[in-house]
């Protein structure tokens, strides 16, 4: 790496480094903007784990609603105890989420290095990432966010390793970053299946008996956390939320759990299993559904921030979601009126840079320098991300945040692969 690399390197790194303390500061000003409904049941699981030894998403001075034992994985709250071990403040989590945003960008500059990316894109692809404006805002949240894209982008960097030296250490350590994601949000629960496929299919080229055993960590996890929650519950099952989310395809009804005993919680997860199995076949619906999936695919890839700006963002006024694929194609001037200029503005550059990066990623999988089996791992986790989003809820910029640095990475190695075609025709 030359001075001149180096000094463009340190300046992007300046430039990140001022724009995280600037937020940091607006957190310490407007603390409410750490804080989304998520976070409180995360504080909530933390504090009981702290206090009381007691793993519950809820208070416990309330009536135990025992759908609030297994809505959230311990991962986040067992994170947030250990810190608020050393101080209380909310904002030594979030110090620790900008950590590791920045030791995220070492792993994917180290990533496009191996794929022989010219140290210029290497230098915006960085600078893409780190000022990416999802991963400013959500740096400064008691959010999840952060350390799921941080778990996934490592284990994309441990596969790197074990495909240059072959050792089993880096394939035991990317199947611990898929376990510990999957104990961090549920909806990683469902990797595992094409995490042990991608696992066999190595497996029959090299014949590494450690691609047999190592995929099998992150169904412990999900077994062993199962257990604990029938424990609880008197349900076997990873999380209520999976409930919640399957209550997304029932007409009429809401998407709540609250259930004051276990009876009631055995009844409702099996009520909500056996009707929303008999909506999601209806034929009547089966359409409509394939549309929803569609737009909350789309919402996925393109969203610029249906609501992270507003939450982050002091804003007066009527709020207006921006979520655009949901919007009547005869109400859009009256919704885009309803914005505020300078948020609209905001928005339209961000969904630019969304349009960009997500063309520049399309021919990733033909044309980088890339080991095929790792752009196969890559691809897989973005579309698995999109697929169970999609599924599950509403395709907003939050989900695609958890794969945001493999999308910059995709596009990187296709600018580098223009970049040397018209290179070696001069």
């Amino acid at each position: 790496m030359t001075k001149k690399t180096h000094r463009i390197l340190l300046l992007v790194i300046f430039i990140a480094a001022l724009a995280y303390l600037l937020a940091f500061l607006h957190g310490l000003y407007s603390p409410e903007i750490r804080l989304l409904p998520d976070s409180h049941e995360y504080l909530n699981a933390a504090n009981n784990l702290k206090n009381h030894g007691v793993f519950y998403s809820g208070s416990l001075k309330a009536e135990i609603d025992y759908s609030l034992y297994s809505k959230r994985p311990p991962g986040y709250p067992f994170l947030l105890m250990l810190l608020f071990l050393v101080s209380p403040s909310l904002a030594l989590p979030v110090l620790f989420q900008v950590l590791l945003i920045f030791l995220g960008g070492f792993l994917l500059w180290r990533i496009n290095e191996n794929a022989e990316v010219p140290w210029k894109l290497n230098v915006l692809a960085l600078a893409v990432y780190l000022l990416y404006p999802g991963q400013i805002i959500y740096s400064q949240m008691i959010m999840a966010e952060t350390a799921l894209q941080f778990l996934l982008l490592s284990s994309v960097y441990c596969l790197m390793l074990f495909l240059k030296r072959k050792s089993s250490l880096p394939i035991l350590l990317l199947n611990l970053c898929i376990a510990a994601s999957i104990l961090l949000k549920p909806v990683m629960l469902y990797f595992w299946i094409p995490n042990l496929i991608l696992h066999l299919l190595y497996y029959k080229k090299t014949s590494k008996r450690i691609l047999l055993i190592a995929p099998l960590l992150p169904l412990l996890c999900i077994s062993l956390w199962s257990w604990r929650n029938y424990q609880a519950t008197g349900v076997y099952h990873f999380s209520s939320l999976q409930a919640t989310h399957l209550k997304f395809f029932i007409p009429g009804g809401d998407n709540t759990l609250t259930v004051k005993s276990k009876e009631a919680f055995k009844k409702e997860i099996r009520e909500t299993k056996e009707k929303s199995a008999e909506a999601m076949l209806d034929p009547d619906t089966v359409i409509d559904n394939i549309v929803h999936d569609t737009k909350n695919m789309f919402a996925f890839f393109l969203d610029p921030g249906r609501f992270d700006l507003y939450k982050f963002i002091p804003v007066e006024g009527k709020r207006v979601s921006t979520h655009i694929f949901y919007w009547p194609a005869t109400e859009w001037s009256k919704y885009f009126k309803a914005i505020p200029i300078p948020i609209l503005i905001l928005l339209c550059i961000f969904f630019a840079c969304n349009l960009l990066i997500i063309t520049a990623f399309l021919p990733y999988a033909f044309i980088s320098k890339t080991h095929f089996f790792l752009r196969l791992y890559l691809i897989t986790i973005i579309l698995y991300m999109g697929g169970v989003v999609s599924l599950a809820a509403l395709g907003t910029s939050r989900y695609r945040l958890s794969v945001e640095p493999l999308l910059i990475i995709g596009a990187a190695a296709t600018a580098a692969h223009v970049w040397n075609f018209y290179k070696n025709r001069k």
